[in-house]
């Protein structure tokens, strides 16, 4: 399915879709991703176990910089050898914070100075407008919290089940008081926060009972999300593989031109098996994709347009790289070219009028 045959399917169902959001949602609200996330935690305890400086390996986007990190850990032995190890978000994350009390403070190092994008607000204002009722959500961030004070002007109407408070989802879901949002982790705030494999391993009871009486009932949009953490794709799994759940239907949205994680493929395989309608669509960031979901649906109502309009945005921001004082010193954002067209195209044109010519120029004489 591509993203304008969603659009015609959303705007029908919308009050019938939940939406599941990924660490990808927040990286335009200035949080890392769980890739830099797991980078960072190598580069720690590469550091921390050879005794160098961290602005040494500052840039950990750099291939170069990862394969000397790599290199060190895998000759330590250091990576999870079975699936019993983990993932490598929750190995590496147990392993450079052993603390539950520092783990904390590391995430809220990093969400500290969030603030919501655009994609947030106009999930904000389709709950407002009754085309969100639910929100699940594998981060630990406030964002949607703080979204929806900003388009509703309150947090009054958001019910918020977490760890602490599983059986809210399933009140809220009885009751059907939305909208609602559920933090399958939890949040930066909360105690019982699961980000290492023991604590991810036994999805809460409750939360998972919330999770599949709403997947008899609610279609879902799953974006800005990889499928790494296995407690949640087992109880995804759980679902697609009953039939009559997701009755509205399942979307993963995925990054184009990037590749989806074969237990993603699996899982929409099995639900598309028991007559659910699933499928991948590709699409761009978080923000634009919502962008083009409040665009296809229309102007929202003057209170909610009066937020939106001015964060709104058709561009993707790339972050600045960090200082490097390692190989390599230069970097360039130049592409390479493969190869050289060999054939060229006659357009004939019906337009009358004039359209100034323009020639290329010769490039200028520098001297060296």
């Amino acid at each position: 399915m591509d993203l304008s045959e969603f659009l015609r399917a959303f705007e029908l169902r919308a009050p019938n879709l939940m939406w599941l959001l990924g660490a990808g949602c927040s990286i335009s609200s200035g949080i890392p991703s769980a890739a830099d996330v797991i980078w960072d935690c190598k580069s720690r305890i590469y550091c921390s176990e050879l005794g160098i400086p961290r602005t040494k390996v500052a840039d950990i986007n750099n291939p170069q910089v990862q394969k000397i990190i790599q290199d060190h850990l895998e000759s330590r032995q250091i990576y999870p050898k079975t699936e019993d190890d983990g993932d490598e978000y929750t190995y590496y994350f147990e392993k450079a914070f052993a603390s539950s009390i520092d783990r904390q403070t590391y995430l809220n190092t990093l969400m500290s100075k969030a603030s919501p994008s655009y994609g947030h607000l106009v999930l904000a204002g389709l709950a407002k407008l009754s085309k969100c009722p639910i929100v699940w959500t594998t981060n630990f961030d406030k964002l949607i919290e703080n979204s929806v004070y900003e388009i509703f002007g309150s947090t009054n109407e958001l019910v918020v089940a977490d760890l602490g408070e599983p059986d809210k989802a399933v009140k809220s879901l009885n009751s059907k008081t939305f909208p609602l949002l559920v933090k399958l982790h939890g949040d930066f705030h909360s105690d019982r926060l699961k980000n290492t494999q023991p604590e991810l391993k036994s999805q809460d009871e409750q939360m998972r009972n919330a999770f599949s009486k709403a997947c008899c009932s609610y279609g879902l949009c799953v974006v800005g999300y990889s499928g790494r953490d296995k407690s949640v794709m087992d109880a995804l799994k759980e679902a697609a593989g009953k039939p009559g759940n997701f009755p509205h239907g399942l979307f993963w949205f995925t990054r184009s031109g990037s590749e989806p994680f074969d237990s993603v493929r699996d899982l929409i395989a099995l639900a598309q098996k028991n007559g659910i309608d699933a499928h991948i669509i590709q699409t761009n960031t978080f923000d634009e994709t919502l962008d083009n979901v409040r665009r296809y649906l229309g102007s929202f109502p003057p209170e909610i347009e009066s937020i939106l309009s001015p964060k709104a945005s058709r561009k993707s921001d790339s972050p600045l790289l960090g200082e490097s004082r390692s190989p390599p010193l230069l970097r360039l954002n130049a592409l390479r070219l493969e190869s050289v067209p060999t054939m060229c195209k006659l357009i004939k044109c019906n337009v009358t009028g004039h359209f100034p010519t323009f020639f290329p120029r010769a490039p200028l004489a520098r001297k060296t």
